[in-house]
């Protein structure tokens, strides 16, 4: 994250703040200074969004293209094949979306879980907490959300080959050969792509290609806060 400071006249002047993620935006920052007895007291803010740092909502509602934003910025979409010998394939197929943030930024999460109303939060390493959503009917809620507000970042061509699985899955189709053998070659294309385990095991692999992402629009300013959000999680 790179700043730049550009003086306007005596009294006001602008940072130009770089976010580098999956690619870069730029947000100004507009900030005036009151000289009282020596003392400079700043006031600023982003794009007219008060983001505060740590973010802490306790109020019960987020904006949809907020949660989309942060998504963008630190969600997962999760495609695992897990060995299993109870599946006709012996392999099951596990679908996930999640969250993982530290744990002071708690409140945030329970705010996203209150917000979708489904899924569930749980301790997650030492110091940080998951939002999981895992079930087929709960998976539904999180598909419809982006579906109306779209992801923008490369993360939209994971999340296309992620509802593609998820479709295979509600169909029972990843219950035979074929049908596994298409999730695999999903799987191949999501986020880094098959573990060597998988690669060894599941050697007929033949990845899809990966979704052009072109509508990279930001449709709302929700959205540039939401990912300046996860920015500043990551930082």
């Amino acid at each position: 994250m790179n700043m730049n400071i550009k003086h306007n006249n005596n009294n006001f002047f602008s940072f130009k703040l770089n976010i580098k993620y999956l690619f870069k935006y730029n947000i100004r920052i507009f900030c005036s200074k009151n000289v009282k007895k020596s003392n400079i007291q700043w006031r600023g803010y982003i794009s007219s969004i008060v983001t505060p740092k740590p973010l802490k909502i306790y109020k019960s509602s987020l904006n949809p293209w907020f949660i989309t934003g942060f998504t963008d910025g630190e969600g997962c979409f999760t495609l695992s094949l897990v060995k299993n010998k109870g599946y006709s394939t012996g392999w099951q197929v596990q679908l996930t979306f999640n969250i993982t943030l530290h744990q002071k930024d708690l409140a945030l999460l329970e705010q996203i879980k209150s917000f979708f109303g489904v899924g569930s939060i749980t301790k997650h390493g030492k110091n940080t907490f998951q939002y999981r959503v895992s079930s087929r009917n709960d998976l539904k809620v999180i598909l419809n959300h982006f579906d109306k507000y779209p992801l923008i970042t490369k993360k939209q061509a994971d999340y296309i080959l992620f509802k593609q699985a998820v479709e295979l899955v509600n169909n029972k189709e990843h219950l035979t050969s074929e049908g596994l053998q298409k999730i695999v070659n999903l799987r191949a294309s999501i986020n880094i792509g098959l573990t060597e385990v998988l690669t060894e095991s599941l050697p007929n692999v033949t990845p899809v290609s990966r979704p052009d992402v072109s509508d990279i629009t930001i449709k709302d300013p929700q959205w540039l806060a939401g990912f300046a959000s996860a920015e500043w999680q990551i930082k």
